[in-house]
This record gives structure tokens, C-alpha cells and sequence, in this order.
């Protein structure tokens, strides 16, 4: 496919011109005020406007008289909108809660308007300072309310957080204390209290005495139809144990040895951990849970993460050797891994899918590290910064680390990386969709300038500088020098001199580095030189027009196939300039396209 862009500018303007180029806009979303600089986006809301995260912020901590208060770093829960900007949310307070430790709250996802948002606040106990984390919920407004704990939970490390909330905010997800164990959960909003879902089965190839599970909920499809998250255990070997008999000396009231008696200490069980792992699975109300598999040869370790609008399609990550991670994408209960970068370890793993599942996000290893990654059917997975690059969108001084969540109609993407000083920082990528289609030509910045030219013909990588004189013995700069180096071929380039006089002489001189001996075919006359930048692998085609109804080519098409970087291309129109212009007036425009295959 040739694409093709163009940029018209009139003749008789001497100003730079400069084309914008539409398309991706990638930008940093701050943090909080006060404490350092450190933000972290979790999820995004359907409808791309809405973001939600934790940011680095400051509490007051009160002291007992006569000490001064006390300030300190805290994480809290944020949630961003272009109109707003971050605004922090808040902690949870309990009547329980230490007042001398600081609190704790992170939002973990928001329904498809972004009006609220789940996650959890944390604070700790009075008694023992160990943290303890509710699962909580944020309304418009920001009034939050502790969504409490599965039935069954008790003691001193009882913890519950959200992971997941469907489009229009009724049902919530995550994982909590019970009686059985850390479960997973769905919250919904016309009972006001969790559900449990229960543990998958023990995968069918581990055997042993015991099995200690956990589960996690860790996304619900956009209409609530489908919770998907993962099942850890651990298979145990129990032995029993029984010591061997001891014997116990005995002492008269005189401490003299008197005898010794066998005492049999009681069996004790003997613990092993046979293996642990962990199983991605999806639950439905009709069907419960459902485990989902994992790549063969890794032992167990898949995971579940995200979940398209309906429940079709499953992302997440799968174990094909230790060590070794791989996404995947279940569609209707078929399993498929999309591997991961080349280079660097193999360590994949999808975080969410757009709302018809046709573009999936999530980090990847290449030979830089953990990197951001995009997925879609036509293009694989691709490394998110290279294909930015590609839309020409700036992103120097930003490493992308990962990107966490995906608007239903895929148009916008969040995550998270590292800025330009260095710190962490969360992002927002809009226009997300044009990252599927390859990316149009950049029109370049052009200026038009009329006066005296010279042309001449380049050869690759020299350096030419167009000089004046006066009286042939004093020679000035005409302009900059005019590099062709790293170019692929020979061209045409033209300089302007708007200031010409009758007795002025012009000459090119090859300047160090250059590989050739200077131009023989110097063309002097007046004109109007449109001078542009040009970046590797397209052709560009200047052309003129007195009407603009039809176009006229300019010269031969230049081939920037092979250019090994940007260069500058000036070319001359041949028309009279002095005393009056004639034509009177004319319009350019360059054409830039993709090489036909």
C-alpha cells in the first residue's frame, strides 16, 4: 500500500512553514503534590477519559503532647482526568486504626465512566502495628466506603482489596480473608456484601496428602458476566513423625541419681512442599469457576488478567519452562501464546484487552529490560516505544516500562515508566488506533524563498558550502553548509541568494570529510527554491502549479530509501524574479509517499 501526504504553500512567502502531524499524543500524567515524585497508573476507565492509580503524597501524623506532629511520605489512591488533573482521594479511618502510623489507599480500576473507582486503603492496628488493607470503593464525588471482608475472616491479618469493576460500576472484584483462606470475590451492589467463588480444582497431574489454595479475582468483563483472575496452591506431603523413646534420668529429694525412666515423645507431622503453582481461571454465575490451563512444560503458572466486554477473550501470561513467561490470549476457552520480544528474557505478560478483544497491552523483555508492548492480530506483538517512534512521537528521555490498561474501543492506553528526570511516572496515550495502521508519511517543515539560485548536483557523504565574492580573492558564507552524508545517492540541491548584486561571483568548496571533488555543473539563475527536511524511506516530489488546478512536477522524485538519517533538500524553479515576478503568482507543495513494495 502507497500512502501518501502533501503539504501547499504559496509562493512569494519567505517564512517557514511547518506541517503538523496528527495522530498519537503521548503525555506524563504528574503526581501528587507534596512528597516524591512517584505515580503509578492501575486502570482506565471504558471510555478512555479517566485514569486511576496511586500517587506519592504527605500525612500528618499526630503526636502525644508535648511532641510536634509529625509529617510523612504516604501512598494514595488518584484519579485523573484532563480537566481536573491527578486529585488524590483520600484515606479510609477506623475507629481501630493506629494514630500515630501513617494510612495507605490505591485505586485499582473504574466503571466505564470513570465516576467510580475501586481499589483499597490500608492503616494499622492499634495494638500491633501491622497494616491492614479493606477493600474500598470511591464514588463521583470521592466519598469512599469500606466494602468489608468475606464471611469467615478474623484475626489480626484479615485483608480484602479490589481488583476489578464491571462498565456501569454494580459489581466489584478482588480477593479477601475467609474462613477458608485468602478467596476471591465479587462485590455487588444490590446485596451490599461479597461472595466468595471458591478455589479451582487441583490440577490433574498433582498428587499429595494436602493442598493449600488461595484465590484471586483480578478482572470482571465490561457487562459483569465474567470474573477472571488466578488460583495459586501448594501441594503438601504430610509424614508423621514418631521420636524415638528418651530416657529420663530421676533424682531423690537428695539429687542422687536413683534410676532412669522411658518417656515416648508424641508423633508430630512432618510438612514437605511438594509444589507450588499457580492456574488462570474465569468464572461465570451459571458455570462457577472454570480453570483455563497453562502452556505445557513449566509446571503450573498462568495467570488471568484482563477480559474483553462480554467475556470472549482472556488475557494473560502462561509458563512454557521455569523461569520463563508467555501471553496469552484464550478466545472462547481456546488457548494461544503470543511469546515475547526478541531478546533479553522471556517475560510476557497481557494486562488488558480492549472491549471486542482485538488489542491487547501489557509488558514484555527485550534486550533493554521490561518494556511496554501492544498486541493486535494483524502486527503481533510489537514493543510500544518503537512503534510510537515510528508515529513520530517524541518520547526522549522516557522509558516505558508497561502499560496497564486499555479503553473498550482500544483509542487509549495507559501505564507506567520512567520520565525524563528520572522519576516514576504514570502515562496516557491517546489516539492509540492509529498504531494498528502504518504510520503516514511526515510532511516535513518547508520554506520558500525567491531571489538568485545556484544548483548543483550532490554526491553522498560530503560536505558543501556555497560561498560570494565581490572581487574573487574574499569569499563569504552563503547560508549553512549542506551535508549529504549517509545519503544513498546523488541528488540536486539549490541555494537562494536574496540579495544579489551585479558583480557578485559564486563558487561551492568541499568542506573536511568530503569524498568528492566539487560540482561541475553549477547553474546559476533566478528562481524560487523550496528548501524542506527529509527522513529515511520515503520519495518526495516537489511540484508547482499557477492555478492549482493542475500540478507540475519539480525536478525528479528524491528516494530517501537507504538515507541513513534526516538531511535538507533545497529545489529550484527556474522563473524570472527581477524586476517583477512572472508568473505573478504560484503555489508548491511537495508530496511525500511510502516506496511502492
Amino acid at each position: 500500500m502507497i500512502l501518501s501526504r502533501t503539504l501547499i504553500l504559496s509562493s512569494l512567502l519567505s517564512t517557514p512553514l511547518v506541517a503538523a502531524v496528527g495522530g498519537p499524543s503521548f503525555a506524563g500524567l504528574g503526581d501528587l503534590p507534596d512528597g516524591d515524585f512517584d505515580s503509578m497508573a492501575t486502570g482506565v476507565s471504558a471510555d478512555g477519559t479517566t485514569v486511576c492509580g496511586v500517587g506519592s503524597s504527605v500525612v500528618i501524623i499526630p503526636q502525644p503532647a508535648p511532641q510536634e506532629d509529625r509529617i510523612e511520605a504516604s501512598s494514595e489512591a488518584f484519579r485523573w482526568r484532563e480537566s481536573t488533573g491527578m486529585v488524590s482521594l483520600g484515606f479510609l479511618s477506623s475507629p481501630t486504626s493506629n494514630p500515630f502510623a501513617p494510612p495507605e489507599s490505591d485505586g485499582s480500576c473504574l466503571s466505564g465512566n470513570g465516576d467510580i473507582c475501586a481499589g483499597s486503603a490500608a492503616f494499622r492496628a492499634s495494638s500491633i502495628n501491622i497494616p491492614r488493607r479493606h477493600a474500598t470503593s470511591w464514588d463521583a464525588s470521592g466519598m469512599i466506603q469500606d466494602l468489608g471482608f468475606l464471611a469467615g475472616a478474623s484475626g489480626s491479618f484479615k485483608n480484602s482489596g479490589c481488583l476489578g469493576i464491571s462498565d456501569d460500576g454494580t459489581k466489584i472484584v478482588g480477593n479477601s480473608a475467609s474462613g477458608d483462606g485468602t478467596q476471591a470475590f465479587i462485590w455487588t451492589e444490590t446485596s451490599g456484601a461479597m461472595t466468595g467463588l471458591g478455589f479451582p480444582q487441583t490440577p490433574p497431574d498433582q498428587t499429595g496428602d494436602s493442598l493449600d489454595r488461595t484465590s484471586f479475582a483480578l478482572a470482571i468483563s465490561g457487562d459483569g458476566s465474567t470474573v477472571v483472575g488466578v488460583g495459586v496452591f501448594s501441594v503438601l506431603q504430610i509424614t508423621t513423625i514418631t521420636p524415638p523413646p528418651i530416657s529420663v534420668p530421676i533424682y531423690n529429694s537428695d539429687g542422687i541419681l536413683i534410676g532412669f525412666r522411658t518417656v515416648y515423645p508424641d508423633p508430630y507431622d512432618e510438612i514437605t512442599v511438594l509444589e507450588q503453582g499457580s492456574e488462570a481461571f474465569s468464572w461465570t454465575e451459571s458455570g462457577g469457576i472454570n480453570r483455563l490451563g497453562d502452556l505445557s512444560g513449566g509446571g503450573w503458572g498462568s495467570e488471568a488478567t484482563g477480559v474483553s466486554d462480554d467475556g470472549s477473550v482472556i488475557v494473560g501470561f502462561g509458563t512454557p519452562s521455569q523461569g520463563v513467561n508467555e501471553g496469552l490470549i484464550w478466545t472462547n476457552g481456546s488457548m494461544a501464546s503470543i511469546g515475547d520480544l526478541p531478546g533479553g528474557d522471556t517475560a510476557c505478560n497481557l494486562k488488558d484487552v480492549s472491549g471486542d478483544g482485538s488489542i491487547a497491552i501489557g509488558f514484555g523483555a527485550d534486550e533493554t529490560g521490561k518494556t511496554a508492548v501492544i498486541w493486535d492480530a494483524t502486527n503481533g506483538l510489537r514493543k510500544l516505544s518503537d512503534v510510537l517512534t515510528q508515529h513520530s512521537i517524541e518520547l526522549t528521555g522516557w522509558t516505558l516500562t508497561e502499560a496497564v490498561g486499555i479503553s473498550s474501543d482500544g483509542d487509549v492506553i495507559v501505564g507506567n515508566g520512567i520520565n525524563p528526570s528520572g522519576d516514576p511516572e504514570a502515562w496516557r496515550l491517546t489516539g492509540a488506533l492509529a498504531l494498528l495502521s502504518e504510520p503516514s508519511p511526515p510532511l516535513p517543515s518547508v520554506a520558500l524563498a525567491l531571489g538568485w539560485a545556484l544548483q548543483f548536483t550532490t554526491e553522498p557523504d560530503n560536505n558543501y558550502l556555497v560561498e560570494y565574492s565581490f572581487n574573487l580573492d574574499d569569499w563569504f558564507p552563503l547560508g549553512a553548509a549542506h551535508s549529504t552524508t549517509g545519503a544513498a545517492g546523488s541528488s540536486t540541491h539549490a541555494v537562494v541568494d536574496p540579495n544579489p548584486a551585479a558583480t557578485k561571483f559564486y563558487r561551492v568548496r568541499m568542506l573536511a570529510g568530503s569524498v568528492s571533488d566539487p560540482p561541475g555543473d553549477l547553474m546559476l539563475s533566478q528562481g524560487a527554491v523550496m528548501s524542506f527536511e527529509t527522513v529515511p524511506g520515503y520519495v518526495y516530489q516537489a511540484e508547482f502549479s499557477e492555478d492549482l488546478d493542475g500540478w507540475t512536477d519539480l525536478g525528479p522524485p528524491l528516494s530517501t530509501v537507504g538515507n541513513a538519517g534526516t538531511m535538507s533538500h533545497g529545489v529550484m524553479h527556474a522563473i524570472r524574479v527581477y524586476p517583477d515576478p512572472v508568473p505573478s503568482s504560484c503555489s508548491y507543495r511537495v508530496n511525500v509517499t511510502s516506496p511502492a513494495p
